[in-house]
């Protein structure tokens, strides 16, 4: 994505994600790890990428993230 975002709006899309999913869970954690777990089916069973490296990708991009202090 190109267009800059803050880690506020990160955040939110990242909830809305998870509102989305209507997973019934009444604690954020449960819902938070039932939509990760998920996202890594999508990986395995529709994109080919290696999971392992998509997770190290984003862990990588969040550390930046949280490490711009501009946001």
């Amino acid at each position: 994505m190109s267009e800059f975002i803050t880690n506020e709006e990160r955040a939110e899309r990242a909830r809305k994600a998870l509102d989305a999913c209507d997973l019934q869970e009444d604690d954020i954690e449960d819902g938070i790890v039932d939509l990760m777990a998920d996202l890594l089916h999508l990986i395995n069973q529709q994109t080919g990428l290696d999971i392992d490296q998509v997770l190290d990708t984003a862990r990588m991009h969040y550390e930046a993230e949280i490490a711009d202090t501009s946001q």
